[in-house]
């Protein structure tokens, strides 16, 4: 199969986390201070899955969705797939990313299923993080994605595991 290219895109809320957990991914590194990010930024990092079998992400960081406003979805065209991101701490910004979710899912179309990552459980106990993760679980808004993570940008937690699990996606639809 070789090294495909594809682009994907992590979208929600302002300020769930987006801009660190990609450069946890890419970096390996976290920064406290918050940088709001304006437009889009894009990161490249390849990923090889096993010899032979590669798959360079284009990974598009898409400013805060607001919901309310007319968001240029034109940013999104092209996607192979895409994360999106709440913060686990703020649960408005849980249901936002419901909103988010149907709008883009009724405006793109996508090669994979989407993964959902429910960000920021370092701020949260480890009791918490399961009842959450259960009713993410139970919820039908989020029934399409292929998978739900608790992420922790901070940590480093699932980070690794939700760039890997898209890639991984991404090669089995294209064998």
């Amino acid at each position: 199969m070789g090294k495909l290219i594809k682009k994907i895109c992590l979208v929600g809320p302002e300020g769930v986390g987006k801009t660190s957990l990609i450069k946890r991914f890419i970096d390996n590194s976290f920064d406290e201070k918050y940088r709001s990010t304006i437009g889009v930024q894009i990161s490249q990092k390849l990923i090889e899955l096993k010899p032979g079998q590669s798959v360079e992400l284009i990974i598009w960081d898409l400013e805060g969705f607001d919901i309310s406003k007319n968001y240029p979805m034109s940013y999104l065209l092209g996607a192979a797939t895409f994360i999106f991101v709440a913060d686990v701490s703020r649960p408005n910004t849980i249901s936002e990313l419901a909103s988010i979710y149907s709008r883009i899912l009724a405006n793109t179309k996508m090669d994979v299923a989407p993964l959902i990552a429910i960000n920021k459980i370092d701020l949260i106990s480890v009791n918490e993080r399961e009842t959450e993760l259960n009713k993410l679980k139970s919820s039908t808004i989020f029934s399409s994605a292929s998978s739900f993570h608790l992420t922790s940008a901070k940590l480093g937690d699932s980070v690794e595991e939700i760039f890997n699990s898209v890639a991984l996606s991404i090669c089995t639809k294209n064998d």
